[in-house]
């Protein structure tokens, strides 16, 4: 898969979710309003995520895409509470299949955590343990969670049978070769597209009902990002799994996902469907995103965002993206935009709608 490639199918692929979900099923699976989260450094508060609300369903695949420093990787580790200190949530809700994970305790948290919300982060080599077999790191999250009976070093023989038998398929699961020996190697062992399916292999293990993933492609080549995100649709398919992806491949989002948010200075400026959003965007920065990626078969100068990512501890009252804006007048340099709801549940942050 050729992720130029993909993005140039935008205006033709068709992300229609199967219409046959209970009502139950179809209510929200993960509900965001209003999060905000910031770091207190010695230049002044880095405002990460403002104000973020995101809507999931079962079995929805939402990409968010950005600029690298827009907030997309806090706002995942916010939905998670693994905001690193001094880090902190200041304000907003998240909620779980209606419960609200902002007002549970760390313990609680811990329960939640691999079990019904699982993450895959962006780096294997730095997230598995390089002092532990791969097939160790992925029993873990089941005793954990009391899905293997006992505790390390006192299953019984027949236990730890069971064990193996749950680690083994998982590891086939996710396209491993040769489960019944490489669950005993250690992740340096692996390859990079394998270290990240193992990644994949503990986000599953406990069946999570949502599965948030930080540019799990990024440092894969082609070939390997389709195997990886074919893996990922499969599991969205068979168990309803919703997935928030990150990424920065407009291509990707548009194979892979059925919606889209934007995200620009820690706000999200534009959400939608993902073919509403590729086909017809509407915020001069999605315009701008477009634009600066090449399309195979059409010769013509890419045009990139002028200016960078502005300094998140020295934000302006107005817009953010006034100063690298074409459309920008000076209103917009005064005043924050407000999210302005369009049809088609079509949402976008811009003076240009109001």
């Amino acid at each position: 898969m050729d992720a130029f490639d993909n993005q140039t199918k935008h205006d033709t692929l068709i992300h229609d979710k199967p219409d046959s979900l209970t009502h139950d099923e179809k209510s929200p699976v993960l509900e965001i309003s209003g999060l905000s989260t910031e770091y207190p450094t010695p230049r002044g508060t880095v405002h990460a995520v403002r104000g973020v609300d995101l809507v999931l369903g079962k079995g929805d695949i939402l990409a968010i895409v950005g600029e690298s420093g827009c907030g997309k990787s806090a706002c995942l580790l916010s939905i998670m509470r693994l905001v690193p200190p001094p880090g902190r949530i200041v304000k907003g809700s998240v909620k779980f299949r209606g419960k609200e994970l902002l007002a549970l305790s760390e313990a609680e948290m811990r329960e939640l955590r691999g079990k019904d919300m699982a993450m895959v982060f962006q780096d294997p080599m730095t997230t598995l343990n390089p002092a532990y077999r791969v097939g160790e790191q992925i029993s873990e999250s089941l005793r954990v969670h009391r899905l293997l009976p006992g505790f390390p070093g006192r299953l019984l023989r027949k236990e730890r049978e069971r064990e193996r038998e749950r680690v083994i398929d998982l590891l086939k699961q996710v396209g491993i070769p040769s489960p019944e020996h490489r669950h005993l190697e250690y992740p340096h062992q692996f390859s990079g597209g394998m270290q990240q399916r193992i990644l994949i292999a503990i986000a599953l293990a406990c069946r999570p009902k949502v599965i948030l993933a930080d540019e799990p492609t990024t440092a894969l080549d082609v070939t390997v990002q389709a195997q990886v995100l074919d893996l990922m649709r499969e599991i969205n398919e068979e168990l309803g799994t919703a997935i928030v992806l990150v990424t920065h491949d407009l291509g990707v989002a548009a194979e892979f996902c059925y919606k889209a948010a934007v995200m620009y200075a820690g706000q999200i400026v534009e959400s939608g469907g993902i073919e509403d959003v590729l086909s017809s965007p509407l915020h001069p920065y999605t315009r701008g995103l477009l634009k600066s990626i090449p399309k195979i078969g059409q010769r013509r100068e890419l045009v990139p965002i002028n200016g960078e990512v502005p300094d998140l501890t020295d934000l302006s009252e107005g817009c953010s993206f006034a100063p690298r804006c074409r459309e920008a007048y000076s209103y917009c340099e005064r005043t924050s935009p407000p999210l302005v709801h369009l049809k088609n549940g079509r949402k976008v942050r811009c003076h240009l709608y109001t």
